[in-house]
């Protein structure tokens, strides 16, 4: 269980950039900080958590934290523990 989670992307240049980490705080919820984009959409539809068979946001804290990297698979997207 990592209690940061990094939204990896590519650049321009096909190097690989940190777009989002996300952060378990001390009231158990999970803040997010980096691209507003992202942290919008996740904030308002957010990830799908298969121990909670429901959606995870980041008031749900190690939940949301652990169902990113299931949720960022895609070659040029990916949620890594950082």
């Amino acid at each position: 269980m990592a209690t940061k989670v990094c939204i990896m992307g590519l650049d321009k240049d096909s190097r690989p950039d940190q777009l989002v980490v996300c952060e378990l705080n001390e009231d158990g919820t999970a803040h997010c900080t980096g691209d507003t984009y992202i942290i919008k959409n996740l904030t308002k539809f957010g990830a799908f958590s298969i121990p909670l068979e429901r959606m995870a946001y980041p008031e749900d804290g190690q939940a949301f934290l652990d169902a990113l990297p299931g949720n960022f698979t895609l070659g040029f997207l990916e949620a890594v523990a950082c």
